[in-house]
């Protein structure tokens, strides 16, 4: 008996035991998750304490399956009814969460015109935050540019848009975030919608007293309908705080700025531009997308000192076959060849990259004849050479258009000592002389080795 109590005794006790062991182990197989599990169990926590978490929950996954490319027409449509019903009335709140963001980007983009006036009715609702305080977030902005970019043919979403825009520009233009939903408002959207907001621009005086804007306005034409000279003072001063604001978040690339800082350029004296000089020579190359943002870079070059010339001459330095045959940067590399005193830097800088013969072991690069002919046949490039090889003034104007020739043909000066000074001071004669030397052996053999090529194009039988 008493072994058999022992027995029943050591058996009770070793399944208390191994009970405790199995509750430990649950504990135990919890905690020893791995990292990245551990991460999102936290995560699925966070989220679910969120406002409308069970909903975004659910629309996340509608969202998974309405970006798929093998869905059919009657599919999207069937899960945009599903993904309308869930966020309906909540857009404003999920548009600022980074996951559910998505979902409202998507159903602005595969929603019909209803669904998305619906959305965008929700969003600028009276109460609501509206586009202009969304394009400030990180995850909502994107929202307001799937709006710009879905919504631009519909004209009563254009003029909803807008009107959420209103007022708001000048802050939104230099704001690290919003500054890429003003560019897209200026892309997108049709310009005559968008004067109104470009107006904003020039400052409170010229937004709020604005008349019916005809065409698309500007710095020089506000001045010019300005009736007292404060009024002019207060416009430039307006624009320069937004292009100082500008340059240091390092805004060059956007084209609404290379617009503004062209604008600004055209109407302030020699000395302000060479103070502008300064900060942008150096991001010369983020310029040369547009041709506003070419007339920048050549005005800069005109206006500027020998060290500044060096500095765009280093910014550009690589890009000279391509920016000689893109259709607007070709005109700041023309102007910066064409004032620049030191030859011996713009062949270095410039010229090299044309002349110099690529490595024969790189078996896709081209000859320096077939490079050169490339540059002769293009209408932008060739205009390199014609700048060098005609003589005379008169007969050179004549390759060029009228635009072209007000920004190459026309002496920068500046005042010092009281009297206006050139600022190139070695003559042109001269100079083109000594660059041409750089170019006339490639040149000559382009001539006669392609021969046929050259006279059976219009810019190539010009060069030839």
């Amino acid at each position: 008996m008493g072994e058999k109590s022992k027995r029943k005794g050591s058996g009770g006790g070793f399944t208390k035991a191994n009970k405790k062991v199995k509750t430990t182990t649950k504990n135990e197989s919890s905690e020893d998750l791995s990292s990245s599990a551990q991460k999102r169990q936290l995560k699925k926590e966070r989220q679910s304490h969120r406002r409308h978490a069970e909903s975004v929950m659910d629309a996340k996954l509608l969202w998974n399956k309405l970006r798929e490319k093998s869905n059919t027409p009657e599919d999207t449509k069937e899960l945009m009814n599903q993904v309308m019903t869930l966020i309906k009335g909540k857009v404003n709140e999920i548009a600022l969460q980074h996951d559910a963001s998505r979902v409202v980007q998507a159903a602005i983009q595969f929603g019909n015109e209803e669904q998305r006036k619906s959305l965008l009715k929700e969003i600028c609702a009276e109460g609501a935050a509206g586009l202009a305080e969304l394009s400030k977030i990180q995850y909502a902005h994107f929202v307001c540019l799937k709006f710009i970019k879905y919504c631009n043919r519909d004209q009563e979403c254009v003029k909803t848009i807008v009107k959420s825009f209103k007022g708001s520009i000048p802050k939104l233009a230099v704001h690290s975030v919003a500054a890429r939903v003003v560019e897209s408002l200026f892309l997108e959207l049709p310009p005559k919608s968008t004067m109104v907001l470009k107006q904003e621009l020039y400052g409170p005086h010229f937004s709020l007293f604005v008349q019916d804007l005809k065409k698309s306005p500007t710095l020089k034409s506000n001045l010019e309908s300005a009736t007292t000279d404060t009024q002019k003072e207060a416009a430039i001063k307006f624009v320069k705080e937004i292009l100082s604001k500008g340059m240091t978040k390092s805004f060059y690339g956007y084209t609404f700025f290379q617009e503004l800082l062209a604008e600004y350029l055209d109407v302030v004296d020699p000395t302000e531009i060479r103070t502008i000089i300064s900060s942008v020579a150096d991001h010369s190359i983020h310029l040369l997308s547009t041709r506003p943002g070419s007339r920048v870079v050549a005005i800069c070059a005109s206006y500027g000192t020998p060290k500044d010339r060096k500095r765009i001459c280093k910014s550009l330095k690589g890009y000279t076959a391509s920016s000689l045959l893109h259709r607007d940067a070709y005109l700041a590399l023309l102007k910066l060849v064409q004032v620049t005193d030191d030859t011996v830097s713009i062949n270095k800088s410039v010229f090299n990259e044309i002349l110099t013969s690529p490595s024969p072991s790189d078996e896709n690069s081209q000859s320096q004849s077939h490079r050169l002919l490339d540059l002769a046949l293009s209408e932008s490039a060739s205009k390199l050479f014609l700048l060098l090889l005609v003589e005379d003034d008169e007969a050179r104007a004549k390759y060029f258009d009228p635009y072209e020739r007000s920004i190459l043909f026309e002496d920068a000066t500046v005042k010092e000592n009281g009297q206006e000074v050139p600022t190139s001071k070695k003559d042109p004669s001269i100079r083109r002389q000594e660059l041409l030397k750089y170019l006339e052996d490639g040149l000559l053999r382009l001539s006669t080795e392609h021969t046929s090529e050259l006279i059976t194009s219009l810019p190539g039988s010009r060069v030839l």
